[in-house]
């Protein structure tokens, strides 16, 4: 258990920076508190200061990675500016 412990830690300041955001930024991207974020990057031997992540978070990170990946990879793309009918 210790290992996935730290693999959330890892996970959460990992997208953190791919994302470029602070704790603060990063936590109202979740629509979770300041509290709540410092509370999934505490140390796992810390309980009343750690709380583990539930998979619904897990999974709204992956996404919100998964669409800045694909954002990125746009971004150099060019649209026709009109569609013509």
């Amino acid at each position: 258990m210790r290992h996935e412990i730290q693999a959330q830690r890892e996970f959460l300041l990992e997208a953190m920076e791919i994302l470029g955001l602070d704790e603060a930024a990063f936590a109202k991207r979740l629509n979770a508190s300041d509290f709540t974020l410092r509370k999934w990057l505490a140390d796992p031997d810390d309980p009343p200061n750690y709380q583990e992540l539930r998979p619904i978070v897990w999974s709204h990170v992956r996404e919100i990675l998964a669409h800045e990946a694909l954002r990125k990879r746009l971004e150099h793309v060019s649209l026709p500016s009109e569609v013509v009918t």
